[in-house]
């Protein structure tokens, strides 16, 4: 069992995020206990047949407020016939790697900040770094390490494919933001923090001027985002929570018009992760760090929902395939499995989150 390694980093996690949530709020989360972590390297298992029902509901948004920015409007692909051949993922000793999807073998180490041993012996959670999540740039020629649970602004470090594997404390470029999400076809990124902000992957955060190099689309007040971003064609989507009501934001880079709609759906939640499947269909589930729900929801643009997706009390959510096909999260057991509309399956063992 690995109940002291995913007790720091869930508690860990929580911390940063009711930091974001509420300035004035102290978490002090005490360690204990001692665990044994499986080979991340597991085969994966034969796919059981699960249908997923594909309805489509009309979408609007109402606007709250505009800035400016410029794109090019993507055209979306066509749903893959097979899983991406590789995925990316943080094993439950808190190293980012990279893994073959075929076989759950371990290709090669992206970074790592600390050990689980070093976590599970630290004082408090916020004593101690740990890798919690990673993503990769569309190409695959940059990774974005996000560091738990200090600063609470968080920090997410670019790591060039030439660097890997990183090794703390070997300068990177960083941004201080809580979650990156790459564009599945261009350079562009969207970082999330006390502000939303829009940058491309080559940018270096320690010379970057807003406006020039970057691109501010929020920024936060009395209320806070609750997910990550997604990438839905040529605007962006995340959560944001206020009173215990949540609304979902849409920015188009077209025009730099930023939307605002109430989702009654997710009022009471206070951490989510986010994923784009389809044009104008997104799902989230809780955070495992929030209240227990033993589902994801898909909803439309104008928060109705189309369906549930059951992913099991506690999973981790991860993202779809650049096609909004095959969805990867890891289960509460530290498992990584795939879902699409055909059927599922596992891909490893022993980690803590899992994207494409």
């Amino acid at each position: 069992m690995r109940g002291t390694s995913r007790l720091v980093s869930t508690l860990g996690t929580l911390m940063r995020t009711w930091i974001a949530l509420a300035l004035t709020v102290s978490l002090v989360v005490a360690c204990s206990g001692t665990g044994t972590d499986p080979d991340p390297s597991t085969t994966v298992e034969p796919p059981t047949t699960t249908a997923a029902p594909t309805t489509t509901t009309a979408v609007s948004t109402t606007t709250s407020s505009s800035t400016t920015t410029s794109s090019t409007t993507t055209t979306f692909p066509e749903p893959a016939t097979e899983r991406p051949p590789t995925w990316i993922g943080v094993t439950s000793d808190y190293e980012a790697v990279e893994v073959e999807t075929a076989t759950g073998r371990i290709l090669r180490s992206i970074g790592q900040v600390a050990n689980a041993e070093e976590v599970e012996e630290a004082e408090c959670a916020a004593c101690v770094a740990y890798i919690d999540a990673v993503w990769r740039s569309h190409d695959g020629t940059r990774f974005f390490v996000s560091q738990c649970c200090e600063p609470a602004a968080g920090a997410i470090h670019v790591v060039g494919a030439e660097s890997l594997p990183w090794r703390s404390p070997v300068d990177v470029p960083t941004w201080f933001f809580w979650y990156a999400t790459p564009a599945p076809d261009s350079p562009e990124v969207a970082l999330v923090g006390y502000q939303v902000v829009i940058t491309t992957d080559d940018v270096d955060p320690a010379n970057a001027q807003r406006g020039v190099d970057y691109t501010v689309v929020w920024e936060a007040d009395d209320v806070y985002p609750l997910s990550n971003a997604v990438w839905d064609g040529d605007v962006i989507h995340w959560l944001e929570g206020d009173s215990g009501s949540a609304r979902l934001r849409t920015y188009r880079l077209a025009d730099g018009v930023l939307d605002s709609v109430e989702v009654p759906l997710l009022d009471g939640w206070n951490s989510a992760g986010l994923a784009r499947r389809r044009p104008g269909e997104l799902v989230a589930a809780r955070s495992p760090w929030d209240q227990s729900a033993p589902e994801a929801l898909v909803f439309d643009r104008s928060g109705q929902l189309i369906e549930t997706l059951p992913l099991g009390i506690g999973s981790r959510l991860g993202n779809y395939d650049a096609t909004g096909t095959f969805l990867i999260y890891v289960d509460p057991e530290g498992v990584v499995r795939w879902l699409g509309p055909d059927g599922d399956g596992v891909l490893a063992d022993g980690f803590t989150y899992a994207g494409w």
